[in-house]
C-alpha cells in the first residue's frame, strides 16, 4: 500500500489513494484462491481462516540435506525470519545427516534437533511430514513422520504438570550403538505396580509386570533342576575307610555323576542323593561320598552297615552349597566297603541286580535363590 499523505479536516483523498485500501482487501481474498463476489460478504474472514490453517505450509524443491521451501501460490509469505515462525512441508528426499532449509528465498538456515544437535540420517523421511519452528537462529525439528527425535541416555519423556519432580524417564544407556530396540505391548492399560510372586503363580493377572525382587518375594525361587536316575547293577571292591578322615576321590568306586551349569553365582545348589545298595557276601560297613569335579576331598559322606546277603539298604542324604560360578560343575557319587573282604553292590545284592533295572538310585540337583 502506498503511503497516504497526511490529510487534515476537509482535505480530500485522491482516487488512487482511496482505492489502495479496498485493493489490499481484495488482494487478501484473491491470494487465498477465492474469486471476488459481491454476494459473499465473508470472503475476508475466509481468507484469514485459510492463512491460519495452511499459511505455514510449503512445497519442497530442494535436495537431500538442503531443503528449499516455496510458497503455495497465490498465497503470500513472510519477508523475514521471525522468532517463533513455523514451517510445515512434505520433503522430497530423505536426509543423510546435518541439513539446512531455505524458506521463501529468505536465506539458508540450519535444521537442529530439540537438544541443539544436528540431524542424524533418516530423521527427515521422503514424502513424510515435517514440522519445525524458528528459534531466532535455527529451525528446530519438532515433528517428523520418520522414526524418532533423538534422545540422551536418560531423557525425561513425561513431566507431571502438578509436580515437576515426578518424571517418567527412558534410558538408552545400555543400547548397543547401531541397534534398534522395539517397545510394544498389548492393547490394554498396564499397572506399573509389580505383580507379586503369588499373583505370578496364580496366573490370573495379565496387566502387571514382574521384577526379580517381586518374583523372589522373600520365598524360594527355583531356577533350574537337573537329575540322573540309574537302575543298572554295578559292584566294586575299592575301600573307603570307615574312620575319622575325609574320604578322598581315589577311594571307593564311582557309581553316578551329574553335571549342572548354574545360572547365577549367588544361587544355592541343593544336591539330593539316593542309593540302593547291599553286600555280595560278608558283613561290611559301607561309605557313600559326594565329590565335585576333581576336588580331592569329598563334600559329604554317610555310612551304612550291611549284614551279608541278608540285607539291602536305601541310603539317602542331602548337601547344599553356594554355586559361586556359572561354569559347569560335575558331582560324583563314590561308594566303597570298609577294610576287609566282600564286594559292594549297587542296585542289587549277592552279585545280582534287583528289580529289573528300575532300582531308584538317583542324584537331583536344584538351583534356587
Amino acid at each position: 500500500m502506498d503511503t497516504i499523505p497526511v490529510k487534515g479536516p476537509g482535505d480530500q483523498l485522491l482516487s488512487a489513494e482511496y482505492n489502495n485500501a479496498p485493493q489490499e482487501a481484495m488482494n487478501f481474498v484473491t491470494d487465498t484462491g477465492q474469486t471476488l463476489s459481491g454476494l459473499d460478504l465473508h470472503q475476508t474472514s475466509k481468507a484469514a481462516a485459510i492463512y491460519a490453517a495452511v499459511g505455514d505450509f510449503y512445497t519442497d524443491s530442494g535436495a537431500a540435506d538442503a531443503y528449499v521451501l516455496n510458497l503455495v501460490t497465490p498465497r503470500q509469505g513472510p519477508i523475514i525470519y521471525a522468532n517463533g515462525m513455523r514451517i510445515r512441508f512434505i520433503p522430497g528426499n530423505v536426509n543423510t545427516g546435518a541439513s539446512t532449509v531455505n524458506v521463501n528465498s529468505l536465506g539458508i538456515k540450519n535444521f537442529k534437533d530439540v537438544d541443539g544437535s544436528d540431524l542424524i540420517a533418516g530423521e527427515i523421511e521422503a514424502n513424510g511430514f515435517v514440522e519445525a519452528y524458528y528459534d531466532g537462529t535455527n529451525f528446530v525439528l519438532i515433528q517428523s513422520s520418520s522414526f524418532t527425535l533423538p534422545f540422551s541416555d536418560a531423557l525425561a519423556l513425561i513431566r507431571n504438570e502438578g509436580d515437576p519432580t515426578k518424571l517418567i524417564r527412558f534410558s538408552g544407556a545400555n543400547i548397543t550403538a547401531g541397534n534398534e530396540r522395539l517397545i510394544t505391548g498389548a492393547d490394554k492399560d498396564i499397572d506399573m505396580a509389580p505383580a507379586s510372586q503369588a499373583q505370578a503363580i496364580a496366573g490370573t493377572v495379565d496387566d502387571q509386570y514382574l521384577t526379580p525382587k517381586s518374583l523372589h518375594d522373600a520365598s524360594v525361587v527355583i531356577l533350574q533342576r537337573v537329575s540322573v536316575f540309574d537302575g543298572a547293577f554295578n559292584s566294586g571292591t575299592t575301600v573307603i575307610p570307615s574312620d575319622n578322615t575325609i574320604p578322598v576321590i581315589t577311594e571307593g568306586d564311582e557309581y553316578m555323576t551329574l553335571a549342572i551349569t548354574p545360572i547365577r553365582t549367588d544361587s544355592k545348589l541343593k544336591i539330593d542323593v539316593v542309593i540302593f545298595c547291599a553286600t555280595e557276601t560278608t558283613t561290611m560297613a559301607a561309605t557313600i561320598a559326594l565329590f565335585q569335579d576333581a576336588v580331592v576331598n569329598s563334600l559329604a559322606a554317610v555310612g551304612q552297615e550291611l549284614n551279608g546277603t541278608a540285607d539291602t539298604a536305601t541310603v539317602s542324604f542331602s548337601f547344599e552349597k553356594t554355586s559361586t560360578t556359572t561354569s559347569a560343575q560335575t558331582y560324583r557319587i563314590r561308594a566303597g566297603k570298609d577294610a576287609g573282604g566282600g564286594t559292594f553292590n549297587f542296585n542289587g545284592k549277592g552279585g545280582t541286580a534287583l528289580y529289573g533295572g528300575v532300582s531308584a538310585s538317583s542324584i537331583i540337583i536344584t538351583e534356587y535363590i
